[in-house]
């Protein structure tokens, strides 16, 4: 979901170093909890920075978001295809799932195994 895919991009940003703004921990210098009140976070770097890091990720998941829907549109039909037949089917092998991938039909056997013919 998006929160994780959030937290995740956080992380490769300010603790795995893994963007442009280089290699280097941009994380909370300390947490504190003060009686009666939530943690409070300090950052240890300028409102700037925070602008950049809140720009990177932005950048990040907007980018992720759009290679997912492309990969979704190209392959479309093969996603139709496999709904289809786990809808008729119910339960599906990896191995039925990679001969729909690839445009073959799954037929299984009277012994319950699995073979395939031209779709």
């Amino acid at each position: 979901d998006i929160e994780v895919a959030t937290d995740l991009v956080r992380k490769m940003v300010c603790k795995w170093g893994m963007s442009d703004l280089g290699p280097w921990n941009l994380g909370v210098a300390e947490d504190e909890i003060f009686l009666g009140k939530d943690l409070v976070r300090h950052n240890n770097y300028s409102e700037r920075t925070a602008q950049r890091i809140d720009d990177t990720i932005s950048e990040f998941i907007r980018n992720g978001y759009e290679t997912a829907s492309k990969i979704l549109d190209e392959n479309r039909e093969k996603f139709i295809k496999l709904a289809e037949t786990l809808y008729e089917k119910e339960v599906l092998t990896a191995d039925e799932v990679e001969e729909i991938v690839k445009g073959k039909k799954p037929v299984r056997d009277t012994d319950g195994e699995s073979t395939t013919e031209e779709a």
